[in-house]
């Protein structure tokens, strides 16, 4: 249990991280917090691990039986919907910041 919190607050870190990106570029980060962020799927798994592992699904054995299988169906595809969106929004940020970094650097080398 203490691993699943020690790897649920590196997730929330990493997505503090993930916002300072996204709201003040890549040359906000250093390597090392940059290396963090892309160490998220990883982190994600992890915890998916550790959850399955202790027994703490969401799905415990009295609701299986009980749980329509369109509706987990359903459950599925919103969570691969979101996992999709977040993706997609972390490879715009970083396609933003380092696009916003190559025009800093041609405006640098042009006004030398």
């Amino acid at each position: 249990r203490r691993q699943l919190h020690r790897v649920q607050q590196r997730l929330q870190e990493t997505e503090k991280l993930e916002e300072k990106l996204a709201q003040k570029g890549r040359e906000a980060l250093t390597a090392e917090e940059l290396a963090k962020v892309a160490r998220r799927p990883q982190v994600e798994a992890d915890i998916e691990r550790l959850v399955h592992e202790l027994g703490l699904d969401h799905h415990s054995e009295e609701e299986g039986s009980e749980v329509d299988p369109e509706e987990e169906r359903e459950a599925e595809l919103a969570e691969k919907r979101r996992a999709k969106e977040r993706v997609q929004r972390r490879h715009h940020a970083e396609k933003r910041a380092l696009q916003q970094e190559r025009q800093k650097n041609r405006d640098r080398k042009f006004s030398e």
